[in-house]
């Protein structure tokens, strides 16, 4: 028996790699094209096993030649993608990237990048964007199953073969229920948490986490045993259940958002539709036709190739400042094709055929990763002459670029399983020695830089404050923060226990401090976004987002209003495009006016910070106007200079960002006059 080469996979493979490309590239249309991947790991699981099942029935299975293939297919590619990655980091990179970059070559290939990345940001996350080779997370998921599964095959064999089905589906639902619920586990007796969540995800099974992801190629391999059982004959349903498939397909490409927590029950969605386009996908059906399209499957052909070498490339244009908007996406996507098509049609075809000599393929190969490795090792410990590093730069700015200290850290960190957590976790500043509370400032991560500032105010004029928020959690009453952790960080029942608390301990200051363009999505496609909504809405877009953020900011502000308290709600500052930590690495020169202008340049231009921020200002601004107890403190025009055209990001002395969008606490000092001045005008009046 011959494993039957199916066209209409290829053409599949080129729809989601395109998701993948288009979703990378920042187009909204494609907001879900990251379900590409799953698409992907349910495909690899059915051609594996097929090719597995049918050179065991023809008892011709070779593990070693197996992981011949293997190599021959992804180890080229691999090495060329990182060999001239590697090139451009070195001249384009500050000192720490290029360190952070050279980990991520040595990791992806040994195949635990998924690991190295998991412990270093979250896939979503804007900073991620700066990574090259953050893409090969899933690669390393692929041969983390191919090194185990022949093996596993193999076992079941020997001992009954009806076992290995048994064993794959036993997979599938332990690793699915797995995504969804291992938050819900517990180390102690019983195991379980006592407060169950529908959907509760751990460490270890998170988005670049194999655990959670096993299920996905399970899936795929369950669809290579039914087929090759023929527990699916050709009928007249298969024409609606490919067409169902491919749906539910498109479907996860343009609805599913980062903000649905992945891999969960959710991923069913795209697995599921790629499953049946895999099991109902015959001669005569319609999807079958179409993806059997011979530029889809050519495309399909350079899948591979293309899903390579497009994110570096999209790396490196962000990392030179450079969006991809509609004018440049077209030569781009040009470009990566005829790229990939030079690689698979001179490296990536060539390897797999038997015309390299496995001896050779070796040598060549072995040459390669001794080479990589050894250059990254030498990047990883060695300062590369021309560079600046983090100990080079002046000691105030070192120092300006420091973490925040835990003591300051912990004030966010609200644990709301905790009944009694406004008893217990409260973080009290000023004179803590009295028993009445009179100011309250509260927000999202926004507030830590302003510890020290409140903290040291209310100490000189004896009086007690409570700082407490939660990260990515606004101070907006009656709104759900969006995203895959919302029913254990609920912000909703957050701001209603501090409103609950304000109300009744009779508090006389409240002040409001969030990243509120956050909420907007205003900051797109360069920033982040995190939207809310008055109901749990996982496809709440931003204009949904928008518009909950005006209503309910127009009713709470109109509830304070009527309360008797001064609010002050903080502007944000001015996001930033870049780290402070790269700003300075790529900037500093000891030529001061270089120096400058080179912050100045990689400083957010003002025209952008207008279009970044101007409707949630607007909003808070016209509200607050309206209430004489009320007040909205601007901040930005002390960062921003209208001659330059620029917000500052630092100067010669200091950084005022921790990161793009968080001031550091120089930065708050910088603004500290303008916001103890307003306290003190308008609690004296």
């Amino acid at each position: 028996m011959i494993f039957k080469y199916r066209p209409e996979i290829d053409g599949l493979r080129a729809i989601a790699v395109f998701s993948v490309i288009l979703f990378h590239a920042g187009i909204n249309l494609f907001k879900g094209g990251f379900v590409g991947v799953d698409v992907f790991f349910v495909i690899s699981g059915y051609l594996i096993t097929s090719i597995i099942l049918t050179n065991l029935d023809n008892k011709d299975f070779s593990t070693m030649y197996f992981y011949e293939r293997r190599a021959r297919r992804i180890l080229p590619t691999l090495i060329i993608t990182i060999f001239f990655s590697l090139i451009i980091s070195f001249f384009l990179f500050s000192s720490k990237d290029l360190i952070f970059f050279s980990k991520s070559v040595i990791s992806s290939l040994t195949f635990w990048s998924n690991l190295q990345f998991h412990n270093e940001a979250d896939y979503f996350a804007k900073t991620s964007e700066f990574k090259p080779l953050l893409h090969t997370w899933s690669l390393s998921i692929e041969e983390q199953f191919y090194i185990i599964f022949p093996l596993i095959v193999l076992f079941f064999i020997s001992i009954k073969k009806k076992f290995l089905n048994k064993f794959i589906i036993t997979v599938f639902f332990m690793s699915l229920l797995f995504s969804q619920w291992s938050g819900n586990l517990s180390k102690n007796y019983p195991f379980i948490d006592n407060e169950l969540n529908f959907f509760s995800q751990s460490a270890y099974s998170s988005f670049f986490m194999p655990f959670g992801r096993i299920w996905e190629i399970s899936l795929g391999a369950i669809c290579a045993i039914i087929l090759k059982k023929n527990l699916v004959k050709d009928s007249k349903i298969s024409n609606f259940l490919s067409l169902t498939g491919f749906i539910l397909i498109c479907f996860s490409v343009f609805f599913i958002s980062e903000n649905y927590p992945f891999p969960s029950f959710y991923t069913l969605i795209p697995t599921i539709g790629t499953a049946l386009v895999i099991l109902f996908s015959f001669k005569k059906t319609f999807i079958t036709k179409i993806l059997s399209f011979k530029y889809f499957v050519y495309l399909g052909l350079l899948s591979y190739s293309l899903y390579l070498f497009h994110y570096p490339i999209f790396t490196f244009l962000k990392y030179l400042n450079i969006e991809v908007n509609s004018i440049l996406l077209i030569p781009l996507l040009t470009s990566i094709i005829l790229i990939s098509f030079l690689n698979w049609n001179f490296i990536e075809k060539p390897m797999r055929k038997k015309n390299v000599k496995i001896k050779k393929f070796l040598i060549l190969i072995g040459t390669s990763y001794l080479l990589l490795i050894f250059i990254s090792f030498y990047f990883i410990n060695f300062k590369i002459k021309g560079k600046n590093y983090i100990e080079d730069l002046p000691v105030k700015i070192q120092n300006s670029l420091d973490v925040l200290p835990k003591e300051v850290t912990r004030c966010t960190g609200v644990e709301l399983k905790k009944e009694n957590f406004l008893k217990n976790d409260l973080c009290f500043i000023g004179n803590k020695n009295n028993k009445k509370i009179d100011f309250v400032i509260y927000g999202d991560s926004h507030i830590l830089a302003y510890y020290n500032i409140f903290n040291n105010y209310l100490a000189k004029v004896n009086k007690k404050g409570l700082f407490i928020g939660y990260p990515g959690c606004p101070p907006i009453p009656n709104i759900y923060t969006i995203r895959s952790d919302e029913s254990r960080k609920n912000c909703r029942k957050l701001n209603d226990k501090i409103l609950q608390l304000v109300e009744n301990k009779n508090i006389s200051n409240l002040i409001h401090i969030a990243r509120w363009s956050y909420y907007t999505g205003e900051e797109l496609p360069n920033g982040e976004f995190n939207p809310i909504n008055n109901i749990i809405n996982f496809n709440t877009d931003t204009e949904e987002s928008k518009k909950v953020f005006e209503k309910s900011v127009e009713k709470s502000l109109e509830k304070f209003g009527k309360m008797n308290l001064n609010l002050y709600i903080l502007e944000q500052p001015p996001f930033q495009n870049f780290s402070p930590s790269d700003v300075y690495l790529r900037s500093y020169n000891k030529d001061k006016k270089i120096f400058l202008d080179k912050i100045n340049y990689y400083s957010i231009k003002y025209s952008k910070y207008i279009f970044n921020q101007l409707f949630s200002n607007s909003v808070l601004q016209i509200n607050s106007e309206k209430y004489k107890n009320i007040y909205f403190i601007k901040i930005s025009d002390i960062f921003c200079n209208n001659k330059k055209q620029i917000c500052k990001i630092g100067n010669s002395k200091q950084s005022f960002y921790r990161d793009k969008n968080h001031l550091n606490e120089y930065g708050a000092e910088v603004v500290k006059k303008r916001i103890i001045n307003k306290i003190e005008t308008l609690s004296n009046d």
